[in-house]
């Protein structure tokens, strides 16, 4: 990253938090994109979905809360190029203005932890510091797109409860399944988002809409709760070779079959009326409340 790239982004930073406060300024939707076990695929989905969102015009902000770290910023090509992540956000040591990276199509990445340091080594309250300082990004955000991967660690009910969106990824395999049901349902008392599900490396449409139809009836039998069918991603090797390339494949590989269906993932996503009020722009005497991102 050249020092006029991060500059600019500190600097869209700083006119956020001193814009006039009399102002209604909205804050950034947030998707939590969440699996049930490490390796369904949350940081693939969740970098192409922001690919894809700001390719459509919207600001994003992508971050890297999964206790895996550092996936993020390899799919999106800043490997050895950032020294700050996550971390330094949530033990108050940088803003995320200092530590915001350019990434593909736009987007703005927030890279994960790495090395010694682990999202299990902060304590909720972190959680909470790091939320309100993303919902200071104002005006030059539109959508906050959050890697939690499978989440065991104690930030991740902070997350959830914020989340205007939750995206839960599966496979078809019936371990993924069922971990993916039990992280829904360990969060139960924090969902107040809409919830869909996409299951992902599935090889037909048809085994993926089997894998929902499961899915859905067991959330909707124990949890009272009505999941939302988002779609699937096949098991494209275009995927696979784009992720550890440094591009998203619906950059890498637009014409594929797999970047269109990260294309109707979006336009899933983008539909839930939860997310309508990024999806479109805001009057100007009205905005999305701050109280869930901050929550």
């Amino acid at each position: 990253m050249t020092n006029d790239q991060a500059d600019v982004l500190r600097q869209l930073v700083r006119e956020s938090a001193e814009a006039d406060t009399s102002v209604p300024v909205a804050r950034p939707g947030l998707i939590v994109v969440a699996g049930g076990q490490s390796g369904v695929g949350t940081t693939t989905i969740a970098v192409n979905l922001a690919a894809v969102l700001a390719g459509r015009g919207k600001k994003v902000v992508l971050v890297d809360a999964d206790c895996d770290g550092g996936g993020v910023a390899l799919q999106c090509g800043l490997d050895d190029h950032y020294s700050h992540t996550v971390a330094d956000v949530l033990s108050g040591r940088r803003t995320v203005g200092e530590v915001l990276q350019p990434g593909p199509a736009s987007v703005r990445v927030l890279p994960g932890v790495w090395g010694l340091e682990k999202l299990t080594d902060y304590p909720a309250a972190a959680g909470g510091r790091l939320l309100s300082q993303l919902a200071t990004l104002g005006s030059h955000t539109d959508l906050v797109v959050m890697d939690v991967g499978h989440s065991p660690h104690g930030l991740a009910p902070s997350f959830w409860r914020a989340a205007d969106f939750v995206l839960a990824v599966t496979t078809p395999q019936p371990e993924a399944i069922m971990d993916t049901y039990a992280s829904i349902k360990s969060h139960g008392s924090e969902i107040r988002a809409s919830v869909g599900a996409v299951v992902n490396r599935v090889p037909t449409s048809e085994e993926a809409a089997s894998v929902h139809a499961r899915l859905a009836r067991v959330c909707h039998r124990f949890l009272g709760l009505k999941l939302g069918r988002l779609g699937s991603i096949g098991s494209d090797p275009q995927v696979a070779a784009a992720g550890p390339a440094g591009k998203p494949v619906v950059l890498a590989a637009a014409e594929s079959l797999a970047a269109r269906q990260f294309g109707e993932l979006a336009d899933a996503v983008s539909a839930d009326e939860r997310l309508a009020a990024w999806s479109a722009p805001l009057p100007s005497s009205a905005s999305p409340s701050a109280d869930r991102l901050t929550a």
